[in-house]
């Protein structure tokens, strides 16, 4: 999935869950991530008319994957034999193909 930011972290996460991995959240902040950018520049701000391109495309892989989009094929993403992608929308209260949240 190249050049892919927006997207990734729900594209993993159901792959990992239907292939068997379990996700737990901690009780306490072990880490955070520091969102604001005004300190510096990020790659997608200089991206050129290429890398805009392979982001489109690795974004079509995911919303294909997660069954925003049908189609047969996902670009050589699969999700895991373990469980199914309903199960992870039922599991995780999010509807890719609706676009909600419960």
């Amino acid at each position: 999935l190249e050049d892919l930011f927006f997207g990734e972290e729900p594209s993993m996460a159901t792959r990992l869950w239907t292939s068997g991995w379990d996700f737990f959240a901690p009780t306490k902040v072990l880490g955070y991530h520091l969102w604001t950018r005004k300190h510096r520049p990020v790659f997608r701000e200089h991206a050129s008319d290429e890398q805009r391109q392979r982001e489109t495309r690795s974004q079509q892989q995911v919303r294909e994957l997660l069954g925003e989009i049908e189609t047969k094929a996902h670009g050589g993403l699969e999700l895991g034999c373990k469980r199914s992608l309903a199960e992870y929308e039922s599991f995780s209260g999010v509807s890719f193909s609706q676009h909600t949240l419960s």
